[in-house]
């Protein structure tokens, strides 16, 4: 709501008709004026979480398939310049679809977003996680072959590992974990990540946490 305060301490009818119509009429655009700036205002913030959503999860906030593709062509290219190894990992977790399929989703939405908050907390600040849709999640560890993968790893299974409370009772999740380096098993990362999943399967397969890509 636009107001205007008019005072003129020198006459009684300073303002005719005439000048109170344009002041109408001032308040009138300047009324259009503000509540266009306010649609533009909410346009621009709907438009910024449209690019947040198109790059990250919504549920828990971890980066998606598209910003994990451009973020691993930069971690590519530095690791090609810097003679690094570089380990994509694909996991799926374990038991989680019996927890969602007894508790419901909402439930299930929980546990992915603790989930989530383990792993951010147990890697490095310059690994990557983005969540690929379901329980399924994909890591970059950059500088990182398989002594020390299998160490990450270990990590990320005894954080997993922890019980979960599901409206009073204790639950558990676990993960199986498919793994590919570059530039071992190929130098592209949907290569890398085809790879990955694949040795994902067998461990899921043959009831194992982890299975490195062979040829």
């Amino acid at each position: 709501m636009v107001l205007f305060n008019l005072d003129n301490f020198e006459s009684e009818d300073a303002f005719n008709e005439v000048s109170l119509e344009l002041v109408r009429l001032f308040a009138t655009y300047t009324k259009i004026l503000f509540e266009r700036l306010k649609v533009e205002e909410e346009l621009a913030e709907k438009t910024r979480l449209l690019e947040v959503f198109s790059y990250y999860d919504p549920l828990t906030g971890l980066p998606n398939r598209r910003l994990m593709e451009e973020l691993s062509k930069k971690l590519l290219a530095l690791a090609k310049r810097e003679g690094k190894e570089i380990a994509v990992v694909f996991l799926d977790l374990s038991g989680f679809k019996k927890i969602n399929d007894t508790f419901g989703h909402e439930a299930g939405d929980q546990i992915l977003k603790e989930v989530s908050t383990r792993l951010k907390r147990v890697l490095r600040e310059n690994d990557v996680i983005a969540r690929f849709g379901g329980d399924e999640f994909v890591f970059i560890i950059y500088d990182c072959g398989k002594d020390c993968i299998e160490t990450v790893l270990r990590r990320i299974l005894n954080s997993l590992e922890k019980p979960l409370d599901i409206e009073g009772q204790k639950v558990q999740i676990s993960g199986n974990f498919g793994v590919a380096f570059y530039p071992k098993d190929g130098e592209e990362f949907n290569n890398l990540l085809r790879k990955a999943d694949f040795a994902m399967y067998l461990a899921k397969r043959n009831k194992e946490h982890v299975r490195f890509y062979e040829e």
